[in-house]
């Protein structure tokens, strides 16, 4: 597997997250730091093993910010219909 504890200056993934993230989404073949530029920020990519699928893992730096984020992808996304998905496959 191929992970971020590799790269000079990128974010591991915690273990526990690690585990987690294998528990939901099967074994990881690659792992990489995909935080933005700023203190507070902790995003990975991650590649499934079985199917090559790609995720992101992310740790919310707040409980607001988790809040606002989880309430974006449970309520807004949805509401805004399959256009964006056409949009970004174009």
């Amino acid at each position: 597997m191929t992970d971020s504890k590799s790269l000079p200056g990128s974010k591991s993934l915690p273990d526990a997250v690690h585990a987690w993230a294998e528990s939901v989404l099967g074994p990881l073949t690659v792992v990489r730091d995909a935080s933005h530029p700023r203190s507070g920020s902790r995003v990975w990519e991650v590649t499934n093993q079985r199917d090559g699928a790609r995720h992101f893992v992310k740790i919310s730096p707040t409980p607001k910010f988790f809040a606002r984020e989880t309430r974006a992808y449970r309520q807004t996304a949805p509401a805004l219909g399959r256009g964006l998905e056409q949009a970004d496959a174009a």
